[in-house]
C-alpha cells in the first residue's frame, strides 16, 4: 500500500497542494513547498528539541513542517472566498443593470462578459454555448452554481430565468437586490474578521510566550532548565501544555470562522 494512496497523507504531498493551491488563485510551486516543508520543520523540530531537554526522540517533530504548506493554503482559501463574493458580485450587479435595458438573457451574458473575471469569463462561456444549444436555463447554470456554491447565486440565477421568461421591472428589481444583499455580505465578513484579529493577534502571542518559556529559562538559568526539561515530571508538564495551547488555538479558530452571513452548503 503506498503512501500517496492513502487519503489522509494524500493531501498534504506536495501534488494535492500545488494543484488545491491553483484553485484559490496560489502560484504554489514544487520548489516553494518543500522551502516551507524544510525551513518550518527544522524550526519546529529546534522548539521541541530545546523544551524537552535536547531528547533526540523530539526530532520527529520534523515531520510537522508538511502541515505548513496545508496551513498556509487554508490562510488563502480565507482571504479568496472574501475575493469571489466580490467578482460575483459584480456579476450579478451587471447582470441585472443589462437586463433593464435587455430583456434577453443570452445577450446580457455576452455583454457583461468581457467586463469579469476570468474565472467568471469561463463560466459565462460555458453557459452561453449551453443555451445556444437548446439547454434550459436551470441546467445551464448548474455547472456555474456548483462552482461557487453559494445559494444567493443559484437564487440569483433562478430569477434569471424568470425574469428572462415573464419581464417586469419587478423580476428585475429582485436582482439587484439581491445582488446588493449578496454585496453586502462582504461587508459583514471584513467588519467581524477586524473586530476578531486584534483578540487573534493577542492569542497568538500569548502562545508563542507560553511555547519558548523552555527556551527562555534555558538561556536565563541552566538549574531552572534542567529540572523543567530533565525530568519526566517536566517534560510531562510541557507536553500537556502545549496540548492545551493547540487545543485552544483551534477552537479560537473556529470563533473566528464564523459566518453568520454564510449561505452555501
Amino acid at each position: 500500500l503506498e503512501l500517496r494512496n492513502i487519503k489522509g497523507i494524500r493531501m498534504y504531498l506536495p501534488q494535492s497542494i500545488i494543484q488545491e493551491a491553483q484553485k484559490y488563485e496560489w502560484k504554489l510551486t514544487k520548489s516553494m513547498y518543500w522551502v516551507y516543508v524544510i525551513l518550518s520543520g527544522m524550526s519546529i523540530a529546534a522548539v521541541f528539541y530545546f523544551s524537552f531537554g535536547r531528547d533526540p526522540f523530539t526530532l520527529i517533530s520534523v515531520l510537522c513542517g508538511f502541515l505548513v504548506p496545508r496551513f498556509l493554503l487554508y490562510r488563502r482559501k480565507k482571504r479568496y472566498y472574501l475575493v469571489v463574493i466580490d467578482r460575483l458580485s459584480i456579476y450579478m450587479k451587471a447582470v441585472a443593470n443589462a437586463l433593464q435595458i435587455s430583456n434577453n438573457a443570452k445577450r446580457v451574458l455576452v455583454q457583461v462578459n468581457p467586463m469579469m473575471h476570468e474565472s467568471i469569463q469561463e463560466e459565462i462561456e460555458k453557459v452561453s454555448l449551453l443555451l445556444e444549444g437548446g439547454t434550459t436555463m436551470h441546467r445551464a447554470f448548474r455547472g456555474f452554481n456548483e462552482t461557487f456554491n453559494f445559494r444567493e447565486l443559484v437564487f440569483f440565477h433562478e430569477m434569471l430565468e424568470v425574469c428572462s421568461r415573464e419581464g417586469g421591472a419587478n423580476s428585475v428589481q429582485v436582482l439587484l437586490d439581491i445582488a446588493e444583499d449578496f454585496e453586502k455580505q462582504k461587508l459583514y465578513l471584513a467588519r467581524l474578521r477586524s473586530s476578531l484579529s486584534q483578540a487573534q493577534r493577542a492569542f497568538v502571542q500569548n502562545c508563542l510566550i507560553v511555547i519558548a518559556m523552555p527556551i527562555v529559562i534555558m538561556l536565563m538559568s541552566k538549574e531552572a532548565y534542567g529540572f523543567l526539561a530533565g525530568s519526566m515530571m517536566g517534560k510531562i508538564a510541557l507536553a500537556v501544555n502545549m496540548f492545551i495551547v493547540f487545543f485552544l488555538a483551534t477552537r479560537v479558530e473556529k470563533i473566528a470562522n464564523y459566518n453568520p452571513t454564510e449561505r452555501g452548503e
